[in-house]
């Protein structure tokens, strides 16, 4: 069956349609999601939103047109959107530091966990103090890149910058000692 089928079918109220042409795009959108958002948690809740946006319009949508960069149009925004408001949870070693917490866990099995929390802790003593103290007031704290700017009197602009510099430096520190653990 085509895309444009399923859109068809789906536009006329063919549930199993709609799964179907929203699975067909979910790996991809995924990796999209994942270069651009280092957290689960919020490449998840944008899927989950961009879901729901495109199910909301699909019948406004045209079978005859690509579904892909339509549905990616969507997620673009939604992760936009996400930006703008200065909610997006942090990077990509965040998640690493949440892999490395569960695998900390005893019902986890036996894991590198405690390796990577020294490393983390490591790597962040290395930063300098403003830098630090960004990290901790964005993703322990909470605070808002807006909140940020304020008090480091950046920009907006600037705060995400910077965020993202620490955010790979930590990777980058990260990697090093988890290589040199292992």
């Amino acid at each position: 069956m085509t895309e444009g089928e399923l859109v068809r079918r789906a536009q006329a109220g063919d549930r199993g349609a709609a799964a179907e042409l929203l699975l067909g795009h979910q790996a991809g959108l995924r990796a999209y999601l994942a270069r651009h958002l280092g957290s689960v948690h919020d490449a998840h809740d944008v899927l989950q939103d961009t879901f729901f946006d495109a199910l909301s319009g699909l019948r406004g949508f045209d079978p005859a047109r690509p579904f892909g960069p339509w549905i990616l149009a969507i997620c673009r925004n939604r992760l936009l959107n996400l930006r703008r408001a200065g909610r997006a949870r942090g990077g990509e070693w965040l998640a690493g530091v949440e892999r490395a917490i569960e695998e900390r866990r005893p019902d986890a099995g036996a894991g590198h966990g405690p390796d990577a929390l020294r490393a983390l802790r490591s790597c962040m003593a290395e930063l300098q103090e403003k830098s630090r103290e960004m990290v901790r007031l964005r993703y322990d704290g909470g605070a808002s890149v807006q909140d940020l700017a304020a008090r480091f009197g950046l920009t907006v602009g600037g705060v995400t910058k910077t965020l993202s510099r620490i955010r790979a430096g930590l990777k980058d520190c990260l990697a090093r000692r988890m290589e040199a653990v292992s």
